[in-house]
């Protein structure tokens, strides 16, 4: 079964075509004669505003690594001051959803400073595959950050509620792998429930071409004429998005808990042993905590829920708006590495 992608597509100004012309093996051509006026997101900014986009960009991922860095350098420090990896296994989750963080950034960064750095698209240079393998790549950076914060807190809860029967009957090992393993394959699902359905209003996917919408709409038509079983909905892209909302809501309210029965518990139980400074100290590094969290959460469920509006209206207008959003959810890389340091007490005095 075909898709559109790989339609070899020559767009002609007015001049003729002989089947003499074209490569061997490229007979079959479709030709866009008629280019639309429609642009390309990012792509058709101005040279200015791409090579500050660009730096911008480069800047979030310098940023970003400095403090994924530091991350990785404390869980390395901690565990082998504390003879191995199982002194906390939860470590092992948090090292794993950082470094699937930091690949797929990295990767769809440094690829979108390059699209908005390089005269010809993408797809040119690099070939069609490229641009799809790109494409699942960040797809699955973004639906892993819903997917593996809802493993942790799912680890952090079944271990403050069943700690000996997890330690006696189930086994740390055995729990570590069962939610890591759900989390990389739930994760997988999703992608590719989401990547099934081909439709022309995929913001990078078309600048990677460098491809409008009407381009791309005018090759799924030619497909579809052609025989090729596609997809052409919205409804698994649609109901992907709203399974990922559901789990940033579980997500919260699952460290909405956490962090009342730590107040409670702090301040509770304890208290008659607590001077008023002390538990002013606790209180604040829950808070500090609770606002990383809560930050990411606003992130990851804005960038969620205006996809899914877009996706629902599907037009040239909303193309666009996705591709910002989308280039803003990775430039946010850097910014929310360092959040996620700084709300942290630990990462905070292992950086001093």
């Amino acid at each position: 079964m075909k898709t559109y992608i790989p339609i070899p597509t020559v767009r002609s100004t007015g001049s003729n075509y002989s089947r003499n012309e074209f490569p061997i093996g490229l007979e079959n051509v479709l030709i866009i004669s008629d280019i639309s006026n429609q642009e390309i997101p990012l792509v058709s900014l101005s040279l200015s505003i791409k090579r500050i986009l660009t730096m911008a960009m480069v800047t979030s991922l310098i940023i970003g690594s400095y403090y994924k860095y530091i991350m990785y350098s404390y869980v390395w420090t901690t565990n082998r001051k504390n003879c191995g990896w199982m002194h906390r296994p939860i470590n092992i989750l948090i090292v794993s959803s950082a470094a699937v963080h930091h690949f797929t950034h990295l990767w769809m960064g440094l690829s979108y400073a390059m699209i908005l750095t390089m005269e010809k698209s993408m797809a040119e240079a690099k070939g069609g595959h490229f641009c799809q393998i790109t494409s699942i790549i960040g797809t699955y950076g973004l639906i892993y950050l819903s997917v593996g914060s809802l493993g942790i807190s799912l680890y952090r809860v079944i271990y403050i509620k069943r700690e000996q029967w997890i330690k006696q009957v189930v086994g740390e090992r055995r729990l570590l792998g069962i939610v890591l393993t759900f989390s990389l394959m739930f994760c997988g699902i999703m992608v590719g429930l989401f990547n099934l359905e081909t439709i022309k209003e995929r913001a990078f996917v078309n600048m990677c071409y460098g491809l409008s919408t009407s381009d791309v709409q005018i090759m799924i038509e030619h497909d579809l004429s052609r025989g090729s079983q596609i997809l052409t909905t919205t409804t698994l892209r649609k109901i992907t998005l709203v399974i990922c909302i559901g789990i940033q809501a579980i997500e919260l309210g699952i460290y909405i808990w956490f962090f009342y029965t730590r107040y409670k518990k702090d301040n509770g139980n304890i208290k008659k042993l607590l001077t008023q400074e002390d538990i002013k100290d606790r209180n604040m590094k829950n808070i500090t905590t609770f606002v990383g969290q809560f930050y990411g959460f606003v992130v990851e469920c804005s960038f969620l829920f205006i996809t899914l509006i877009c996706t629902h209206l599907g037009n040239d207008d909303y193309n666009h708006l996705q591709g910002f959003v989308t280039f803003i959810k990775f430039l946010d890389f850097g910014l929310l590495s360092a959040v996620e340091v700084y709300s942290s007490p630990a990462l905070r005095r292992f950086m001093k």
